[in-house]
């Protein structure tokens, strides 16, 4: 029959043997120490950078967070071992005494993951900074030539060419220009025609030579909080990483388009050899409509020129 803790104690070793292919791993295994038997939860042996390691791992597979008590008993028992590395491994967590200790003393603290897994009784939550380029106020200057009439007040979101919104095309404009150039306070977008196009509105018809988009952006951070899940890996307390060992899984999220919140930028911190960060960037660009065509002007636009001007604009002009 499996003790209490061995389950846990497996899967730690598991872990190990993830993290460390070349390295050899016991589980359950007592050695003798200066004052007699001390048992060891989890011995990794092995080589880093050509340096002998041996790593002495103590599994807690408890219903309550484990206290500095636990800490104060490993340091001790890692120099009677000889180990190089100690680490106490958690199933409930860590008290903050036990983790300003072990921060101060050298010890890892870490929590065993494993997908699917109902003997992994942590949850891990992880926080995401994301920078967010939006377009806040946009509006379009309708260019026609000098021989047509003025078209008056026309609503660019009733316009169609061949049948297809306009707007939409104005949404992958936006999504271009935030992604080449980010969100500047004030774009200027023209663009002329080959030759005149026929659009249609709610009152009739009328033909442009061209279009100047012109767009108020911001470019603020937005933070969330999500789910964490790795198929077999470990989190390390005191860094705040999480170790995916080679060919397993890591999967966060999902994300809710409604819960992100405002947020400092995070930290710009270098990644050290081995690491990885994900950075997030969310575009809001012009609203388009949904489940519709986008119309095919790409082909029909002779010049565009995309710039940034510090002044105000005039709201209207005609060729």
């Amino acid at each position: 029959m499996t003790k209490a803790g061995e389950s846990y104690q497996e899967l730690v070793a598991s872990v190990r043997r993830a993290l460390d292919p070349g390295a050899e791993v016991i589980a359950g295994r007592w050695m003798i120490g200066p004052d007699g038997r001390r048992d060891r939860d989890v011995w990794v042996e092995g080589t880093i950078a050509g340096q002998p390691q041996r790593v002495l791992i103590e599994c807690k597979d408890r219903r309550s967070r484990v206290g500095i008590r636990v800490v104060d008993e490993l340091d001790s028992k890692r120099r009677d071992l000889d180990a190089t590395v100690a680490a106490i491994y958690s199933n409930s967590g860590f008290t903050k005494p036990a983790i300003k200790k072990a921060r101060r003393v050298g010890i890892q603290l870490a929590v065993a993951l494993k997908s699917g897994d109902t003997a992994v009784r942590v949850g891990l939550l992880q926080r995401f900074v994301a920078r967010r380029l939006s377009v806040d106020t946009w509006r379009l200057v309708l260019v026609w030539p000098t021989t047509d009439p003025d078209p008056g007040e026309v609503d660019p979101r009733e316009l169609l060419h061949d049948g297809r919104p306009l707007i939409n095309w104005l949404h992958e404009q936006s999504v271009r220009i935030l992604e080449e150039h980010g969100a500047r306070p004030l774009v200027q977008a023209e663009y002329a025609f080959t030759a005149p196009q026929t659009f249609a509105h709610r009152s009739g018809s009328l033909r442009l030579i061209g279009l100047v988009l012109f767009m108020e952006c911001s470019d603020t951070h937005v933070a969330q909080t999500v789910a964490t899940d790795v198929s077999l890996g470990h989190f390390d307390v005191l860094q705040g990483r999480i170790s995916v060992p080679h060919d397993q899984g890591y999967e966060l999220g999902p994300f809710d388009s409604d819960s992100w919140e405002p947020s400092p930028a995070a930290p710009d911190s270098p990644l050290e050899s081995g690491t990885f960060s994900i950075g997030l960037v969310l575009l809001n660009p012009i609203a388009r409509h949904a489940s519709r065509p986008v119309p095919l002007l790409d082909p029909v636009i002779a010049e565009s020129k995309v710039w940034f001007p510090e002044p105000p604009v005039s709201n209207r002009q005609h060729g």
